[in-house]
């Protein structure tokens, strides 16, 4: 009898072993489940905020990141909204991070200087807004929550670099290419946003020679005047690539106020601008140059040396590069102006001249936003690209742009990369 007593006593502790055993399986099946049910809405989330974001990435950073919080918001993880860090400092380890993706290496480089690709990170952890994934019946052995953590990252692609940008959208003749100029643009296409009927005009035996003339209105060519690639009419406008660019602080006035002789100088303020001519060198150090008065303003035989800098004109100041001498401009090579050579202030209207000679050598991006900009003269020293309000090219030979891919059109295709 005691025998029968005691095998009930050990089949009572093995059922009671067994049954925490089953609850342990089917809290584990459970909350498995569970879990991969939020981890799959939380990649949803992610994949739709990197797409979002990706849309939006060459025209504007600010909505790029407002669209991947605004659509993860949308999409729900475990009954709540998912919510992501704007991280407007874009730290490589943010929520959202702006970014360059190389499809050929597969590698995603946090930056935002030409971003193509948003890296998009949500997470349900501690510390986390939302916090972590609460448990169902594995809290029984002490585990209440568990981390997740889902990326994705969508690339912008379909969009057209443009060598030259003609702003203005309504202008007859935004872009005028005339008498016997050939304006070439080498590696990228023309883009113009005027809806005129003859928002782009050749006349005269010009040439236009780009891979794509992509005009928002029509095309108008009279006289023996060519395009060499392809006209496309009646197409979207091109947001301005550095519409977001800030205006460069302005301190106090240098002495002398302006540039006018010879010598070497430091970058600052001249209210006064520019103004050379004769037979003079000037050598101007690296660093931002805000001019006023005349502008940039360098005519004859000057020597002109400015490497490393950027001319930012204030007031009605214009630029005017006439001279024959050597004029020899590279661009800031790093921060916010990196690539630029001259940003025409977005309230100075001021019409600007530049004349090539075999002595101009421009590099960098040339940024007349509201403003006619004339280009005459010869050579390939007209930049690597030209954005202005309206633009003219005019007289004999050949004016290069040698594009090189920069501030390329928002683009029309989003695609997941990781």
């Amino acid at each position: 009898m005691k025998r029968m007593r005691w095998r009930r006593g050990v089949a009572l502790v093995w059922t009671a072993v067994a049954l925490v055993a089953l609850l342990g399986v089917v809290g584990l099946a459970s909350d498995t489940g569970l879990v991969m049910v939020n981890v799959n809405e939380l990649q949803n989330a992610t994949d739709a905020a990197a797409m979002a974001a990706a849309r939006h990435v060459r025209s504007s950073q600010a909505d790029a990141r407002l669209a991947a919080i605004n659509v993860a918001a949308a999409n729900l993880c475990r009954k709540t909204p998912v919510t992501l860090d704007g991280n407007d400092a874009n730290d490589a380890a943010g929520d959202i991070v702006l970014g360059q993706y190389d499809r050929d290496t597969r590698t995603f480089t946090a930056t935002t200087s030409g971003p193509n690709a948003v890296k998009v990170v949500a997470r349900r952890a501690q510390g986390s807004a939302d916090g972590p994934i609460p448990l169902l019946l594995a809290g029984i052995f002490g585990v209440n929550s568990v981390d997740i953590e889902r990326t994705a990252i969508a690339m912008v692609g379909g969009g057209t670099g443009a060598g030259l940008i003609a702003l203005n959208g309504s202008a007859q003749c935004a872009l005028d290419v005339f008498g016997n100029a050939t304006l070439y643009v080498n590696g990228g296409d023309v883009q113009v946003n005027s809806s005129h009927n003859k928002a782009a005009c050749t006349q005269g035996n010009a040439v236009l020679d780009a891979p794509n003339l992509n005009v928002n209105g029509g095309y108008d060519g009279k006289g023996n005047s060519t395009v060499t690639g392809t006209v496309n009419e009646d197409q979207p406008t091109m947001p301005d690539p550095l519409a977001e660019l800030p205006a460069p602080p302005i301190g106090p006035a240098m002495t002398p106020a302006g540039i006018t002789t010879g010598g070497t100088f430091a970058a600052g303020y001249y209210p006064d601008g520019i103004q050379l001519t004769g037979n003079v060198t000037t050598i101007l150090q690296p660093g931002i140059y805000v001019l006023g008065g005349a502008g940039l303003d360098v005519a004859g035989t000057v020597t002109f040396d400015a490497q490393g800098v950027m001319f930012y004109l204030i007031d009605d100041a214009p630029v005017n590069l006439t001279g024959t001498g050597d004029i020899h401009v590279t661009p800031i090579d790093s921060g916010v102006y990196e690539g630029m050579a001259i940003f025409q202030a977005r309230d100075n209207t001021a019409a600007s001249t530049i004349i090539g000679t075999a002595g101009l050598d421009l590099e960098g991006t040339l940024y007349f936003p509201n403003a006619h900009l004339s280009i005459g003269g010869t050579g390939d020293g007209f930049g690597n690209q030209l954005i202005a309000d309206t633009v003219e090219v005019f007289g004999d030979g050949i004016k290069t742009i040698v594009y090189d891919g920069r501030n390329p059109a928002a683009g029309n295709k989003v695609f997941l990369v990781e």
